[in-house]
């Protein structure tokens, strides 16, 4: 226990973060750590509750895995299967981690499984209301088409290997095996917004030259599209450089993009997560909106999944193509407005160690961020470096 602070670290030889369903895909190791998985939560759960002071649960959800919907407008959806349908194996289209199985009127869906996911074309489900999307969604191309699941073991298994199709949305209730950066995993609880996109941008385009600032545009897409609705600018959510989402000193969000290059086409495969309606364990957006309320007597809706998935596919188009219109220093000052670090003074670690003093600036075209120190400005890259802001450190980051 930090003396300072009263914060509170655990450490363990024994690897307790450790889940069988981290190995779905090799037998031997799910089997052996499944012999030992009640023993582990046993174990964490005394840690947490006793040490932390957490409540924990005794028991865990048996997830079962579900059928998809494919959502869109019939030629869109048309339009996309004659593209798929040279890759397509008696309507199955095997991906790098998992196999889709097209499934058309009359047919009867197999069992959704972690690596095989029946796709229903024509029916609508009963979670997520289709109606309310569409005419939310103010998008020429992003977001036209969605494949939709409760449950999935991760959204950005649909959309890795060959391209797809530029704007296509993959949205998920719950993750089993949430893709986080580096080789984190993503935690998915229920209220927990996600969604991966892939976009496909020219080589040749004024984004395809900036490649890196796309992550602050779709950051900055969640943080806008939420904060210029009616009375919601006062939620102050803010943006943590390079991806991280806060409401004030709580991170909500973050992001995670892998890119690859084809016939001189980048294509971006964006997978976001954002807490949007649970409040444990700190703060969620529709609870902030409910406290809000309760402050200043108001009556201000809260945010369905639907209007949010919309309302930031909107945004993200919109701040896409004034990039590429040549306004990016339109879309960097929109950026200013939120993020957290214009004037700090921050230490920055080299790959030998040695620290500098300096102030941070701003960032520049590439999404770098911008410092000056005793030997002037220069920038540092968001990939290999990463940023303690409670510490006010930007090292490069420790690989594993």
């Amino acid at each position: 226990q930090a003396n300072s602070s009263g914060g509170k670290v655990v450490f363990s030889q024994v690897h307790l973060e450790s889940d069988p369903t981290q190995f779905e895909n090799n037998e031997d190791k799910k089997q052996t750590l499944n012999k030992s998985n009640q023993v582990r939560f046993e174990i964490l759960s005394d840690i947490l509750s006793t040490h932390l002071g957490l409540h924990c649960c005794t028991t865990m959800p048996d997830f079962k895995y579900t059928p998809a919907y494919f959502l869109g407008t019939h030629e869109l959806k048309q339009k996309l299967m004659d593209k798929l349908k040279p890759r397509l194996e008696g309507d199955v289209l095997k991906l790098q981690n998992i196999s889709l199985k097209f499934c058309g009127k009359g047919v009867e869906p197999p069992e959704a499984t972690v690596n095989f996911l029946p796709v229903l074309m024509y029916l609508c489900p009963e979670s997520f209301n289709p109606v309310t999307y569409f005419e939310t969604l103010q998008t020429k191309e992003l977001g036209r088409l969605v494949i939709y699941s409760e449950v999935l073991t991760t959204s950005m298994h649909l959309i890795q290997g060959p391209p797809i199709a530029h704007g296509l949305a993959v949205i998920p209730c719950r993750q089993t095996t949430g893709v986080g950066r580096g080789a984190n995993m993503w935690l998915s609880p229920d209220g927990c917004a996600m969604f991966s996109m892939q976009l496909h941008i020219p080589t040749s385009s004024l984004l395809g030259e900036r490649l890196p600032f796309v992550q602050h545009i779709v950051s900055l897409s969640v943080v806008h599209s939420i904060s210029k609705l009616p009375g919601l600018e006062k939620l102050e959510l803010s943006l943590k450089w390079p991806n991280d989402i806060y409401a004030k000193s709580i991170k909500l969000g973050g992001l995670i993009i892998n890119s690859i290059i084809i016939n001189k086409v980048v294509i971006l495969n964006v997978g976001c997560g954002f807490n949007l309606n649970n409040k444990y364990p700190t703060a969620c957006i529709n609870g902030m909106i409910e406290e809000l309320n309760k402050q200043h007597n108001k009556n201000i809706p809260q945010l369905s999944f639907e209007k949010y998935f919309a309302l930031v596919f909107t945004e993200l188009e919109t701040l896409l193509d004034l990039v590429n219109a040549g306004k990016q220093e339109d879309v960097i000052k929109l950026y200013y407005k939120y993020w957290l670090h214009g004037g700090s003074e921050v230490d920055v670690k080299d790959s030998e160690g040695t620290v500098k003093r300096v102030t941070i600036t701003g960032i520049n075209e590439y999404g770098f961020l911008k410092v000056k120190g005793g030997e002037g400005e220069f920038s540092v890259q968001p990939d290999g470096n990463s940023f303690d802001m409670m510490a006010g450190l930007i090292a490069p980051k420790m690989k594993a």
